[in-house]
């Protein structure tokens, strides 16, 4: 009997062993292929337009055919003149690729290299998306920039590849360079552009600071291609001197921080325009100019812009009698068998978000040609050959005057 306690009291009770039950495993149901390219033309399309620049170039990364498709969608006739010119811009910093569109006013999607940025982020394999508002100008407009950061190391050939994937996927025909000649392997990407295989640039921005050699600036100089027009932004010192004829370039040449560019060395150049900003020409070298064209010369620009030191005396620059007329547009008003060669006009044009005077004069030559030497909210002089094509005379502003000065540095 006490044992029989002791066991119920101390021993483990018998459990009855259920057979085990085998187990089967749940299979994850395999996602339905999204057949996007079997819908009609009509219903991609649509689906297109809502992409993003971004996911619209993620797409196109997928193969040849849809890059195919991506390229023939941007060809579509709306979207034709959508683009504005993308700028690929190699800086001592970063490098990076901005793309602006019509369609996204105020905002930039751009593709940013920057080595502040990737070296202090831990996970080399993933993207960095940010979107940053800054202040645009002076009138308060934010624009928005959807920064895609590059995490690897491409170099300066790879980074062409992509911009020019990017140029021809959107139809994009005008291409926007700019170098800071600080960058710590400029001579290097100057060669690679230097290359024959490499097509001539068609626009390009040298910018560089006080520091930069002067010997090493007339080498990259002598040593970039463009076919378009160039932008010198180089602050150098009033002694320096470069022929400006060896850039070979179509549209234009502007100079900013220009007071080392003398009236003589850009006489003879031969594209259609001219921009001198912050120059050392005073009101004498503007009435030198007008002389020199009314003794017969013509040059093989149309139109110099002068960011003249002083504020001139336009009167006094052209000299002679002279006939007042109301509207600067109107070729009619100006009389080429008139003894009275000088048709003075005085204008303003303002909107919400500029303000300009327009105080000049249309200058009739001996044998019919028509000059005007017009200055531009005091110390900007431009001084255009109108052309003889029975329109009215033309007026083209710089874009920099259309900005606040702030903005011009």
């Amino acid at each position: 009997m006490i044992m029989s306690i002791f066991s119920r009291c101390f021993c483990k009770p018998k459990v009855k062993v259920e057979p085990e039950v085998e187990m089967t495993p749940v299979q994850e149901p395999v996602p339905e292929v999204f057949q996007l390219m079997g819908l009609p033309e009509e219903v991609i399309s649509n689906v297109f337009e809502m992409l993003s620049p971004f996911e619209l170039i993620a797409f196109s990364f997928c193969s040849t055919k849809t890059k195919n498709i991506a390229k023939s969608m941007r060809s579509h006739p709306k979207f034709k003149k959508d683009c504005k010119p993308f700028k690929m811009s190699i800086g001592p910093i970063y490098q990076r690729i901005i793309m602006e569109f019509k369609e996204h006013p105020n905002l930039y999607w751009q593709f940013m290299k920057n080595r502040q940025i990737t070296d202090n982020t831990t996970d080399q394999k993933t993207f960095v998306l940010n979107n940053i508002q800054i202040p645009v100008w002076s009138d308060g407009i934010l624009a928005n920039f959807c920064t895609l950061h590059l995490l690897s190391d491409n170099s300066i050939p790879e980074l062409t590849m992509f911009y020019e994937h990017l140029c021809e996927m959107f139809n994009q025909p005008r291409h926007l360079m700019s170098f800071d000649l600080e960058f710590f392997d400029i001579a290097n990407t100057i060669r690679f552009y230097q290359k024959a295989e490499q097509k001539p640039l068609q626009y390009l921005t040298l910018s560089c600071s006080k520091r930069s050699s002067e010997t090493f600036i007339r080498w990259a100089f002598d040593r970039v291609r463009v076919t378009r027009g160039i932008f010198i932004r180089c602050e150098l010192s009033p002694k320096f001197f470069y022929d400006l004829e060896r850039f070979d370039v179509e549209e234009f040449i502007e100079v900013y921080w220009s007071y080392w560019v003398k009236l003589e060395y850009v006489l003879n150049l031969s594209c259609e325009k001219i921009a001198l900003f912050k120059s050392s020409l005073c009101a004498s070298d503007l009435q030198e100019l007008v002389l020199k064209w009314r003794g017969g010369w013509s040059p093989d620009w149309i139109e110099i812009l002068i960011e003249l030191k002083e504020i001139p005396d336009i009167e006094e620059c052209v000299g002679g009698p002279y006939v007042t007329i109301k509207d600067r547009r109107d070729r009619n008003l100006v009389d080429k068998n008139s003894d009275i060669q000088l048709f003075q006009f005085n204008e303003s044009m303002a909107t919400r978000e500029y303000s300009f005077t327009f105080t000049g004069y249309h200058i009739v030559r001996s044998d019919g040609e028509i000059a005007t030497v017009n200055i531009v909210n005091s110390n900007i002089a431009i001084f255009t050959i109108q052309q003889d094509d029975g329109k009215d005379f033309k007026f083209d502003l710089n874009h920099r005057l259309y900005l606040p000065r702030s903005t011009w540095e």
